[in-house]
């Protein structure tokens, strides 16, 4: 048997299985048949219900980091 392949997948709700009689999804049917065929895969789906291409899109976008807040200035004692 072969060595088991491990698939990351990550998306909208389609991804998620949102709507699919079998709840399974395009990750899920593609792991199936994968398994039909003798070739395992372990499937990590990370498809998240509601969201849509734009909101995956939006969450994948690197974002600037914030700026560290300078350390107080030490003042001079009286």
């Amino acid at each position: 048997m072969p060595p088991d392949l491990r698939i990351l997948f990550f998306g909208d709700s389609f991804v998620a299985g949102t709507g699919d009689a079998t709840a399974l999804g395009w990750p899920g049917r593609l792991v199936a048949a994968s398994h039909d065929a003798g070739r395992p895969i372990t499937a990590y789906n990370l498809g998240v219900r509601r969201d849509t291409s734009a909101d995956v899109s939006r969450a994948s976008t690197p974002r600037p980091k914030p700026a560290r807040a300078c350390p107080p200035r030490a003042t001079a004692s009286s």
